[in-house]
């Protein structure tokens, strides 16, 4: 079996997908317990609230049309769609500052909240960007090009982060960061963009009917999507009013820490597995055996780093990143229960996407929703909130639980959907 992984095209496309985004992320981890030393748990929810405003407003702007770019046949027929949404995502962006500044002049003047609009549909744009660029070099391979985005957006946003925290800039250093970062590595996919061998030629009538073809994008997978962001939000909101900014920040830095390992190699799998089922499936073969060999690499990578939180989280934090994220690392002792889950089932998530099978995984994603609605909107309503820390807690635990069950329900509808099909046309 560990042959047979090694000699596979997806093994080896994700050790060179992986190259880059490796150094990107240990240089992170790297610079990650000097960072943290110049935050706190309330800047670090600030950062929390516009990273959650910047998921929701990039997938809004590109109307998840980046996700189609791997599935045509014709490469010409893909930069069609990627045309379109370049084009979407500038309409949009300008639409969007046109209602942020109309939301800011009725409200009182507030320099930190101008800061945080701006910045966040800036930031959404060349978020989406990278998205587009992204996909389109899944589909052609250039996952060299991938890893170098990386690398720059690493870079620069945490050589930000610790150059504008030691100067004290709060939450306001924090977002500029990644907003810079953001910035700069978009670059490496707008220069190929304009270079691209099919950018002078366009073809309205094939356009529109790509966009018929490819409508389950928008129509469903958006909903979808904005379902989840704008769950994100919702939670980030009512766990700041039931438990505290404090609280929140540290849930945020504790997601954050463990989401790490989901950007070094999960991201990279997911990717390359989304390329080659795409491949597969244009062939009229079956992707079964690919779904497991890339569910067992996954599992065996995760139980090391997620075993070692699980027991020793809250030591590993206030060693690694100052005693201030002490209730961090408790969360992440939690978490690391169905965030390993999550490790090995959200790589592969685009797969109902490829199947046509986006209504079924709707109806999977508003069980998840409702799950998290319940445990953070409801839950606390029933608990006695005077010890908010202890209380969080048990929320936390019954949240995991139900998570994990989601998680599992998931990943039998993932190998149920590719055993019962096998093709996209």
């Amino acid at each position: 079996m560990i042959k047979r992984i090694k000699s596979s095209d997806l093994m080896r496309n994700v050790l060179v997908l992986m190259t880059g985004t490796v150094f990107a992320q240990v240089f992170s981890y790297a610079l990650s317990p000097l960072i943290s030393r110049l935050y706190n748990e309330s800047n670090m929810a600030d950062f929390g609230l516009y990273s959650r405003l910047v998921a929701f407003i990039s997938s809004l702007i590109s109307a998840r049309l980046e996700l189609s770019l791997p599935v045509p046949k014709s490469n010409f027929h893909a930069y069609l769609l990627y045309r379109l949404g370049v084009n979407l995502i500038l309409v949009s962006t300008i639409i969007s500052l046109i209602f942020g500044f109309i939301y800011l002049i009725n409200v009182s003047y507030d320099l930190d909240l101008i800061n945080l609009v701006v910045l966040s549909i800036f930031s959404s744009l060349f978020v989406a960007f990278i998205n587009l660029g992204t996909n389109w070099s899944i589909r052609t391979k250039d996952f060299k090009k991938i890893s170098q985005q990386r690398i720059t957006n690493s870079l620069t946003s945490n050589l930000f982060k610790l150059g504008l925290g030691y100067f004290h800039f709060g939450a306001l250093g924090l977002i500029f960061s990644t907003f810079f970062g953001y910035f700069l590595s978009s670059f490496h996919f707008l220069k190929d963009f304009f270079k691209n061998k099919y950018f002078k030629i366009k073809s309205s009538k094939k356009t529109k009917v790509l966009v018929s073809e490819y409508k389950e994008f928008p129509l469903i997978v958006l909903p979808h999507t904005l379902l989840d962001m704008g769950r994100d939000l919702f939670v980030a909101f009512i766990i700041v009013y039931h438990f505290g900014k404090e609280i929140f920040g540290s849930y945020v830095y504790a997601s954050m820490m463990l989401s790490l390992p989901i950007a070094v190699i999960g991201q990279s799998v997911g990717q390359v597995f989304f390329n080659k089922c795409a491949e597969m499936l244009n062939l009229g073969q079956s992707i079964i055996r690919l779904l497991y060999q890339s569910f067992f690499i996954l599992f065996l990578i995760s139980v090391l780093p997620f075993g070692l939180i699980y027991f020793y989280g809250e030591e590993i934090f206030m060693l690694v990143f100052g005693k201030v994220w002490s209730h961090a690392g408790r969360f992440s002792e939690i978490m690391a229960l169905w965030m390993a889950l999550n490790f090995v089932i959200s790589p592969l998530s685009n797969l109902p996407l490829l199947l046509k099978r986006q209504k079924e995984n709707f109806y999977i994603g508003l069980l998840d929703i409702a799950v998290q609605v319940f445990c953070f909107g409801i839950l606390p309503f029933f608990l006695d909130l005077k010890n908010v820390f202890q209380s969080f807690l048990s929320v936390m635990w019954i949240y995991t639980m139900l998570k994990v069950i989601v998680l599992l329900i998931t990943a039998y509808s993932y190998v149920y959907f590719a055993k019962y099909t096998k093709t996209i046309s």
